[in-house]
């Protein structure tokens, strides 16, 4: 997204983190709430609750 000028928003960073737990791509998934938490987005409770989940089945 950057490479095309477009700054990521929560929708973005989500589809992407759930791509990549999909895809079984853990340490991609959590570069990816990194750096949305870097940029100062702030996930929902829902999304947290969600990942919380695929956490702990995978």
């Amino acid at each position: 997204m950057r490479e095309a000028s477009l700054e990521p928003d929560v929708i973005s960073y989500n589809a992407g983190i759930s791509a990549c737990g999909q895809g079984e791509q853990w340490h991609r998934a959590v570069a990816l709430l990194r750096d949305m938490w870097e940029a100062k987005l702030e996930p929902t409770q829902i999304q947290l609750q969600r990942w919380d989940q695929r956490v702990r089945e995978g």
